[in-house]
């Protein structure tokens, strides 16, 4: 059965179309509607955290970046997800988690939803996984985040997912006076990876962080589109992006600062480094800042290339192969991406199934 969605991770100004940034598809083809998931997956929930009493399809409010038909066809499958609230002053001491197997002809549907009530801070870890059989196997993503007044909300997505699988993940989040999200996704697997974020930072104060980092390897291709909104005065936000691609994959990323009237004093910032292993993989990358207020201050930067030569006859001097210095490079910016991760099994789990890659696929 072959399914194709389109007009996804449309940027909020169309640009030439030629550059082929302005959006994309995603085609895949298997019994991708039988919502099938072999394993069950494994939730922890800290005892503090209370269930949320409404239905994913009763947010309101929000926007998706990756796009509507996207949203559409994820609610209509949903199979899985996290709906939870962390009552007012609560903290919990450990994070909310879930992991997910997937398996070929597996299909997981997973919608997230998390309230912070004023005061609290919750954080939540999801890993998507492969039982290492291969195969053709799907993963739609959707998380809705209300960030109450003076909250913190910490998400993470980690996603290491089989050759055969494609992968996409919308996250949207709402800020109130005061309150803070922190958004990271850490892109490992797939062979198509399409994700998008859009932050609206609606409170006064409030502020959002979100970190991505990707790997692209073999003929893999990676879409993002990161929005932020700042609606709220004196609001506060920073993107960041690293990534490294080898073999041919090829890599799209939109980053969007969207300062709207009356977001007086808010600040904003993006910045972008992708390191190329190869001299076929391709990288196309589009920052925009958007303004419809004066007093703001917004900027961005893209860093994109090769390894340095000097870094690079650095470490060949210190015993490194090639191979082990563009493993040592990407791991190094895995690293920064997950500190704000507290799952130290994780993070290792990460860091290996990245090493391993590079190893098996990309040796000198």
């Amino acid at each position: 059965m072959d399914i194709k969605l389109e007009r996804l991770n449309a940027m909020p100004i169309r640009t030439w179309r030629r550059l082929g940034v302005n959006d994309t598809s995603l085609t895949f083809a298997f019994p991708a509607d039988t919502g099938r998931l072999a394993r069950e997956p494994v939730i922890t929930l800290p005892e503090e955290l209370a269930p949320l009493c409404v239905e994913p399809e009763s947010f309101g409010g929000f926007v998706s970046a990756v796009g509507a038909e996207s949203e559409n066809f994820t609610r209509g499958r949903r199979n899985a997800g996290l709906c939870i609230r962390a009552p007012q002053g609560v903290r919990p001491a450990r994070p909310a988690a879930a992991r997910y197997v997937l398996g070929g002809g597996d299909a997981l549907y997973d919608c997230n939803c998390i309230v912070a009530e004023a005061g609290s801070r919750v954080d939540v870890v999801v890993l998507y996984g492969a039982d290492g059989a291969g195969g053709p196997a799907f993963h739609g993503g959707l998380t809705r985040v209300i960030a109450g007044r003076c909250s913190r909300v910490r998400f993470a997505s980690v996603q290491m997912l089989g050759d055969g699988a494609a992968h996409m993940s919308d996250f949207a989040a709402l800020t109130e006076a005061g309150a803070s999200v922190e958004y990271t996704q850490i892109e490992l697997g797939a062979a198509k990876v399409v994700s998008g974020c859009h932050i609206d930072l609606r409170g006064a104060d409030s502020s959002v962080s979100v970190n991505t980092f990707y790997f692209g390897d073999g003929e893999r291709t990676l879409d993002f589109n990161n929005i932020v909104r700042h609606s709220g005065e004196r609001t506060k936000s920073e993107m960041k992006a690293n990534g490294a691609l080898f073999g041919s994959a090829g890599k799209v990323y939109r980053g969007t600062l969207d300062f709207v009237r009356g977001s007086r004093k808010a600040v904003g910032s993006e910045t972008e480094n992708t390191l190329l292993f190869s001299p076929d993989a391709r990288n196309r990358s589009a920052p925009l800042i958007l303004c419809g207020e004066e007093d703001v201050d917004g900027r961005h930067a893209a860093t994109i290339g090769r390894l340095d030569d000097a870094e690079l006859f650095y470490m060949l001097s210190r015993g490194l192969t090639e191979m082990e210095a563009k493993r040592l490079v990407a791991s190094s910016l895995l690293g920064a991406a997950m500190r704000s991760v507290g799952d130290e099994r994780l993070r290792k789990a990460a860091d290996k199934f990245l090493s391993e890659r590079i190893k098996q696929k990309w040796s000198t």
